[in-house]
């Protein structure tokens, strides 16, 4: 397995280079109106949407079942004060979220197990998407041995900050699953590198494009040492810049070449985002290849059967 995923990784990076791609990452999934985030609605909403990879928060119950779930997003999500990963597996099932307006919907959390259940199939290359599990880094091994169970290997790709203590975690599991780390300074890409993991990109968080960790000569080295450069679009709050001002929100309200045209100026071979259909457009219009959208039909394989999609 370990050869296979390295030959993996080799295998995305020609696809997105040789393709001249920018990979569309969907942050928790497609949630607007009545589909919430990090839910297989939202990963449904989303692949139809034409993403490339599924960005999915993970937390865990204290009785071990891995769940996806951002903590620390509860208030809003249930009008709940305890954070989830102070509940059980049976607590967390009989929580139901409420929707963009508030109101009470049928959606629960769901375990891990069952949203990738849902969400396996071939790789981007055949039209399926990747699937980025955040948030689970102090769980590396549970996630991994439930990867490999699932026989999804070739379809995850890990994430975390590049942390020496994460990065050891990671490293001890002898894993070599696709991973990218999440770096706001040079010192941490030559960290993270230092490991032996299976290094698929890495993402850069900049407050500013003067920071050094965004400078062309180090986007460049990451690029020429084969590596993918992950940009983050979102807008967490009016506070916090993970790309400047390049994200969803200079590029909706201002313009797209001020926001995600900067992104793809600097390199960026993906960019999360909140706004699929309108980043997908503005690439296509630039004339970056993009995923087919799923017009005619998609399957998804859920606990219970197949699910079928049609335009």
């Amino acid at each position: 397995m370990k050869g296979s995923l390295r030959n993996r990784r080799d295998e995305l990076v020609r696809y997105v280079r040789d393709e001249k791609r920018v990979l569309i990452a969907a942050h928790r999934g497609a949630a607007a109106g009545n589909i919430v985030g990090n839910t297989t609605n939202a990963f449904i909403a989303a692949l139809r949407q034409g993403t490339d990879i599924l960005e999915i928060d993970v937390s865990m119950t204290t009785d071990n079942r891995l769940v996806t779930f951002h903590d620390g997003g509860e208030r809003a999500a249930f009008g709940l004060e305890q954070n989830i990963q102070t509940l059980s597996s049976s607590e967390v099932a009989d929580l139901r979220f409420y929707n963009c307006i508030g109101a009470p919907t049928d959606q629960k959390v769901e375990p891990l197990e069952e949203v990738l259940a849902a969400l396996k199939g071939d790789s981007p290359l055949n039209g399926e998407a990747l699937i980025n599990l955040d948030r689970g880094w102090e769980h590396w091994q549970e996630i991994i041995e439930l990867v490999e169970r699932l026989d999804m290997a070739e379809q995850i790709i890990l994430k975390s900050p590049a942390d020496r203590r994460l990065l050891a975690n990671l490293a001890e599991t002898g894993s070599d699953q696709l991973y990218i780390p999440i770096v706001r300074t040079p010192e941490e890409i030559e960290l993270a590198l230092s490991f032996d993991l299976n290094v698929l990109g890495i993402e850069i968080v900049f407050a500013s494009a003067s920071d050094k960790v965004a400078q062309p000569a180090i986007l460049d080295s990451v690029r020429d040492s084969g590596l993918l450069l992950w940009g983050n679009a979102i807008k967490l709050n009016h506070i916090d810049r993970l790309a400047d001002r390049y994200d969803d929100d200079t590029s909706i309200l201002i313009h797209p070449d001020q926001g995600w045209g900067r992104l793809v100026d600097m390199g960026f071979d993906i960019i999360q985002t909140d706004w699929l259909m309108l980043l997908r457009h503005y690439l296509m219009s630039r004339g970056i290849h993009v995923r087919d959208l799923l017009i005619q039909e998609a399957s998804i394989q859920g606990p219970t059967g197949r699910r079928t999609l049609r335009a």
